[in-house]
């Protein structure tokens, strides 16, 4: 969040006011991720004002996400939902294609957050038709997490084993990723550790928590 911040001050300094949006969108973004949500409120109003000397239509669309993601952090769910058909709304106007995918990653988010798993495992596996009709194997891992975790909660832990392996197998090749690659192994651990496997559960945990104590 820190470097973003410092990377939207330098692009405000060289008027890139477009990439400055786009740097303090990742900025608020990581406050949310870390529960700094008055940082990050602080941060998408400074966002406003940017947007307001933008002329690009797609120029809402980063704040917009960063919103509705806040607002299911802090269980605002109907406020959240409002903003993902605002949000929708942006994307299907301008036709951008490319933002598409994370309409279904923030509304299934949103459906999962509110335990109503029938509901984000439908957005899950349209959310993995549209990552493969792009060809974008990181969305489609990202779209398969998404319903490893919900098979996780639900309690079909050898699904969700099947499920975040393939996740494993996307991250590790065909869209590299070290951060996502060790997201999907803490899950695989918790997996694990429901199924038993104490061993390859602890391998897993401790694998991940290395990455992210670095």
């Amino acid at each position: 969040a820190i470097f973003c911040q410092n990377a939207s001050l330098l692009f405000n300094q060289i008027k890139e006011t477009s990439l400055q949006v786009n740097a303090q969108a990742l900025s608020a973004l990581g406050w949310v991720q870390i529960g700094e949500f008055s940082l990050a409120e602080e941060t998408l109003k400074s966002i406003e004002k940017s947007v307001e000397k933008v002329v690009h239509p797609e120029s809402k669309t980063p704040q917009l996400m960063v919103n509705c993601l806040l607002s299911i952090y802090q269980g605002q769910f109907i406020k959240a939902k409002d903003l993902v058909e605002k949000l929708q709304m942006e994307i299907e106007k301008y036709n951008l294609v490319s933002m598409a995918p994370w309409t279904f990653e923030i509304s299934g988010y949103l459906e999962f957050c509110q335990r109503r798993f029938a509901g984000a495992e439908e957005i899950g596996n349209r959310y993995c038709n549209l990552a493969q009709s792009m060809k974008n194997p990181g969305y489609k891992g990202l779209a398969v997490r998404r319903l490893g975790l919900i098979s996780l909660h639900r309690g079909d832990f050898k699904k969700a084993k099947e499920l975040i392996r393939q996740v494993i197998e996307i991250f590790s090749k065909e869209a590299p990723s070290r951060y996502e690659l060790n997201r999907a192994r803490m899950m695989m651990g918790l997996i694990g550790y429901h199924l038993k496997e104490y061993e390859s559960a602890e391998e897993e945990l401790m694998e991940s928590l290395s990455y992210f104590d670095a």
